[in-house]
Parts: structure tokens; C-alpha cells; sequence
């Protein structure tokens, strides 16, 4: 059921007529209430009834046009996990939080590549130590889901979720990285595993994205 409210983001973010789709029934979320989907509006066409062809703007689109932020933009910050106690991470509604980073901001165009195109789409290369890993589309997800997409003839896909500090590879990528440390797949996690030798040996991952690379090191 679709509901109209008004939502509070911030004391100065307060959005009115703001969509909210309400569930009768849903699963896997755990503790969380739901979940504030921060994609593509195009994303949300198809999902009203009768009206498949609308779209439902989302709390960043109607911030932007009731004048209470810049841009429409939304800036993504993580900071090392310490304890469940001391959350660090942080959204900025419209634009990105300058003390955050060193240095001018990369900006990369929504990649063209299918399906990574419907989402935050952008190309990248990933290389463990000297070895590529990928070079093609990844997804930028701004919803919070995690979803895993596989290898496809034109291309493959990695998700980075701002929901999580995981990093999804493409099928390629991850099998790849897997023969190159060593790692065996946890049954239990579905995660990979390495033994102490092998974590000693790991090698810096390298994101190359509109020429800028970013490195993850060992925490």
C-alpha cells in the first residue's frame, strides 16, 4: 500500500508528500524497519498498480525539488568498523562531506553496459597485486540490498551496497581472487576463508575508476 508523508531526514531536511510503500507481509529484513531506497527513479517504475508506467520520486529527488538540498546527490562514508556501538558511517544529502576525503573528487559517468546501467553503473578495473581481476561495469548500490550478479556476455558486473561494507565482485573476478589467495568459501557465511600464512601473504585490491585508482589495503 503507497502512503504520502511527510519525512524527516534531518531538522533541515524535512521532505512533504514523500511516497512510502507500506508491506503486508516481508522477510529477511531482521531488526530493521524497512528499507530507503536511494536508486535510480527509474528503478520504481512497474511497482504501483494500476499506474505501471509512473515512477515514485525518491526522498533525494523531492529534497532536490522542494529546495531543501543543492544537488541531487548523496554522498557515502564508511569508516573502520570498531564495535556495534560506534557506528561511523555517514550519508550526506546533497553533495559530499568535504573533511571526509584528501585530495579533488573522481567523478565517473553511469556506464552504458547492461544490466549495471539501470543502477549507479560505472566502469572500473580491479587488479589484486599485479594480477586483473575485472575490467568492466560495476554497480554503486545506494538501496542497501545486496545482490550478487552474475557473469554475462556483455559484460560483468560487481555491486558495491552502501548498506553494507561489502564488496560483491563479478563471477570472474571472484573466482579469480579466490585461485589467487588461496581462500576456501565458508559454508557457513558464504564468505571466504584464509589461513593466517595466507593472510600475511594478501596483496593490496586495486579499484581503477576514471583513471584514479583507489586502494583497499589490510585493516
Amino acid at each position: 500500500t503507497e502512503y504520502s508523508e511527510t519525512v524527516t531526514l534531518t531538522p533541515g531536511i524535512v521532505i512533504k508528500n514523500q511516497s512510502i510503500g507500506v508491506a503486508k507481509n516481508s522477510s529477511g529484513l531482521g531488526a530493521n524497519d524497512g528499507i530507503l531506497g536511494l536508486g535510480p527513479t527509474g528503478l520504481t517504475k512497474g511497482t504501483l498498480n494500476p499506474s505501471k508506467n509512473d515512477t515514485i520520486p525518491t526522498v533525494v529527488d523531492n529534497a532536490k525539488a522542494q529546495g531543501l538540498i543543492s544537488a541531487n546527490s548523496l554522498g557515502v562514508y564508511f569508516e573502520p568498523y570498531s564495535s556495534p556501538s560506534q557506528g561511523k558511517g555517514e550519508l550526506t544529502y546533497g553533495g559530499a562531506d568535504k573533511g571526509k576525503f584528501i585530495g579533488e573528487m573522481t567523478f565517473a559517468p553511469v556506464t552504458s553496459t547492461s544490466p549495471s546501467n539501470r543502477f549507479w553503473g560505472i566502469d572500473q578495473t580491479i587488479k589484486y597485486g599485479d594480477t586483473e581481476l575485472q575490467t568492466s561495469s560495476g554497480i554503486v548500490d545506494t538501496g542497501g540490498t545486496l545482490q550478487h550478479f552474475p557473469s554475462l556476455r556483455k559484460g560483468r558486473h560487481s555491486r558495491l551496497p552502501t548498506g553494507s561494507t561489502l564488496v560483491l565482485l563479478a563471477s570472474e573476478a571472484y573466482l579469480a581472487y579466490k585461485s589467487a589467495t588461496g581462500a576456501v568459501r565458508d559454508s557457513a557465511t558464504g564468505l571466504l576463508t584464509i589461513t593466517p600464512a595466507q593472510y600475511a601473504n594478501l596483496q593490496p585490491l586495486d579499484f581503477i575508476i576514471a583513471g584514479a585508482t583507489y586502494l583497499l589495503t589490510l585493516a
